[in-house]
């Protein structure tokens, strides 16, 4: 089982086991829809509900209003109303919690549609006394929503003119995804070492294990592949990057008098292309690229028989000989 929920995966289905699983079931959160809500409590195990409801949130439709009054009438379920609440938390009413960002919405935690929000939830057992006590006082310091409270913000919201203001997302010229950032590179030297560490990486280091994550997610590689499937979609991936295709275009363009020269590029020349066209701020320094590159110069090569490698890798300040050279159809001689 995930250790974590997130939004398009399993973010609701672990949601709903939660609460499933639990006879008694406090939610605390801000923002409530209640076609979320019916869905997620089926099991009718909700028995309190928090909701923030100030009077912004109930005139914009941001939470639901009567509609979820008159769910939690009809289903038995206190309703209170506390806002300063921007919790969003599950709790068994003891010492499990499932806590998260994801508000009880389509976009939040049933992650509807194609433009639900990025959300992420985990469960949190054995609750401290001070955890559950710090809960308890959430729901005792809020208010419970009667027919005759009810009345009163029905008849506040009536009184108020509320125009949703309108204001235009803000649109970078550039593409979303700054391609040409050093962290848009792999992080392991080895795809072979890549794959062992992802079908086992149980072994790994704190840190192996962060450039692990790093270069599945860069590469968007699912989990459960052979090592045909993954070397396969690491490759399509990582050929088609635009950071990899510039700068392999770069190298074939690279013109020299001397045949042996000719789409060859020296290791210095490689910094300074690094060093000009990333988008890395601070830019690194020259001898920071340099693992960076060797890792590149592996990758490429193993990818791309094309591409091949000469003399020693460069290491840091220990000097170094290497060329990347582009020689179409030499394996084939």
């Amino acid at each position: 089982m995930k250790s974590l929920a997130y939004s398009g995966s399993n973010l609701f289905s672990s949601a709903k086991q939660f609460v499933d699983g639990h006879d008694n079931v406090l939610l605390l959160c801000a923002y409530i829809k209640t076609s979320a809500l019916r869905h997620l409590n089926k099991s009718k195990n909700i028995r309190q509900i928090v909701v923030r409801w100030e009077m912004k949130d109930i005139c914009s439709g941001a939470s639901d209003f009567d509609e979820l009054y008159e769910y939690c009438r009809d289903n038995q379920i206190e309703l209170f109303r506390n806002t300063r609440i921007h919790l969003k938390a599950i709790w068994d009413s003891k010492s499990t919690a499932f806590l998260g960002s994801a508000n009880i919405s389509g976009r939040g935690i049933e992650s509807r549609g194609d433009n639900f929000n990025w959300e992420l939830s985990a469960v949190v057992d054995e609750l401290s006394v001070e955890d559950q006590q710090y809960l308890q006082n959430r729901i005792l310091e809020s208010q419970l929503i009667t027919e005759e409270r009810m009345k009163a913000l029905r008849e506040r919201r009536d009184s108020i003119t509320y125009e949703e203001p309108n204001v235009p997302e803000l649109e970078f010229p550039e593409t979303k995804t700054d391609y040409f950032l050093i962290t848009q590179l792999p992080f392991f030297r080895d795809v072979n070492a890549l794959f062992k560490s992802y079908r086992n990486p149980e072994g790994l280091s704190q840190e192996d294990r962060r450039d692990l994550a790093h270069d599945l997610a860069l590469y968007n590689i699912p989990q459960g592949l052979d090592k045909s499937e993954f070397n396969a979609l690491v490759k399509e991936a990582f050929v088609a990057h635009p950071f990899i295709r510039d700068f392999c275009d770069w190298v074939k363009a690279i013109d020299d008098p001397r045949p042996e020269r000719k789409a060859s590029a020296r290791f210095g020349a490689v910094r300074a292309w690094f060093s000009e066209n990333t988008t890395t701020v601070p830019t690194p320094r020259a001898w920071e690229l340099s693992e960076d590159i060797n890792t590149l110069y592996d990758w490429i090569c193993r990818f791309d028989s094309d591409f091949s490698q000469t003399g020693r890798p460069h290491a840091g300040g220990t000097g170094g000989s290497n060329l990347l050279q582009y020689r179409p159809g030499r394996h084939l001689k």
